[in-house]
């Protein structure tokens, strides 16, 4: 035993002084008045988030490139959808400070088992019902009624069901997530997708329409994405092979619908200039037809056939392929000829 634990004399006397007089304070630890005693309720789960989720943000950015895209195509004018930030809270603080005056509606993630919530503010609501309608989008709207009306609710459905498909297709890389078709409007006051105290992710996005701005919000319950938390932590590898590979497929499509012209040479003679200047009308020129052409794209020879007749009309029976490797695809029997 080091020197240095050992209790020198005086603090030995000292020691035995203080059991003396009864001034040693007791070693028995203190339990705490029942005032700094917390319960624990075991019904009540607390999820512990334990980092980002790097895929999740990748997720709702290319969300806010399709929905993009949506919103064009429903209004046919020019937006900007940019995703704010994600975060997570309590499922009693959010709905807290949710706007007696939305537009709340909710979809089941049948894969995922649980509730998706999209959250349109009425300054966007009015922007939407103004656009859709051929209205202006620049001056400044009425959010301050208190009741939506059937139209803005229509459009609103209509709006988040463009939204929910769009989600859909951004999850798609890493999870397959199946949103049911019926979207169904809910009162703020009445909203129920989670415990008071669980947690939910928040993903707000802020949407330009004209020289004015409005906010949409997809909430998630944190248990319903907890399943699959690791796809979620780990980064998404497979974004970019998916863009490009949704590109090829697309350009290859494309040019499978270019129209081109085939042309066929039948015969070809050779005269000299002297001959071509004294031709007149009724002089044959001998030519020999052979028993296959070429047809030529752009002057590039892509097959072979027979020249005959085929209901009538002059046409070509394909009988090879020369140069061309291209798709694999059914060749017709018969193209048309020129010259």
């Amino acid at each position: 035993m080091p020197t240095n634990d050992l209790l020198t004399q005086e603090e030995i006397d000292a020691l035995l002084q203080e059991v003396t007089t009864g001034d040693l304070a007791s070693l028995e630890p203190d339990t705490g008045s029942a005032e700094a005693e917390t319960a624990y309720q075991f019904n009540i789960r607390e999820h512990i988030v334990r980092g980002p989720l790097p895929t999740l943000e990748m997720i709702y950015q290319r969300f806010s490139r399709h929905f993009n895209s949506s919103l064009f195509n429903l209004l046919s004018r020019q937006t900007k959808v940019k995703l704010a930030n994600v975060e997570t809270m309590r499922f009693a603080d959010y709905s807290a400070k949710l706007p007696p005056r939305c537009s709340l509606h909710t979809a089941n993630a049948q894969t995922l088992q649980g509730v998706v919530l999209f959250v349109l503010d009425s300054r966007l609501i009015s922007l939407f019902v103004n656009g859709f309608f051929g209205g202006s989008t620049e001056s400044e709207v009425d959010s301050t009624l208190s009741d939506l009306t059937v139209s803005e609710l229509r459009i609103s459905g209509l709006i988040i069901r463009a939204a929910s498909a769009d989600l859909a297709l951004s999850w798609e890389p890493v999870y397959k997530l199946s949103l049911d078709t019926k979207i169904e409007a809910t009162n703020p006051y009445f909203l129920n997708i989670a415990s008071p105290s669980e947690l939910i992710v928040v993903a707000r996005f802020k949407i330009d329409i004209g020289s004015h701005q409005g906010e949409m919000q997809i909430a998630m319950p944190y248990s319903v994405i907890e399943p699959i938390r690791e796809l979620l932590e780990t980064g998404m590898h497979s974004d970019r092979n998916n863009k490009f590979t949704h590109w090829q497929d697309q350009l290859r499509n494309s040019l499978c619908e270019v129209h081109l012209d085939m042309k066929a040479s039948l015969a070809e003679a050779r005269l000299s200039l002297g001959d071509v200047l004294t031709l007149k009308r009724g002089d044959i020129i001998p030519v020999d037809v052979p028993e296959q052409v070429s047809l030529c794209v752009a002057g590039v020879p892509m097959f072979r056939g027979a020249f005959g007749v085929s209901r009538g009309r002059n046409s070509i029976m394909v009988a090879q392929r020369q140069h061309y490797e291209g798709p694999r695809g059914t060749v017709a029997n018969l193209a048309s000829s020129e010259g």
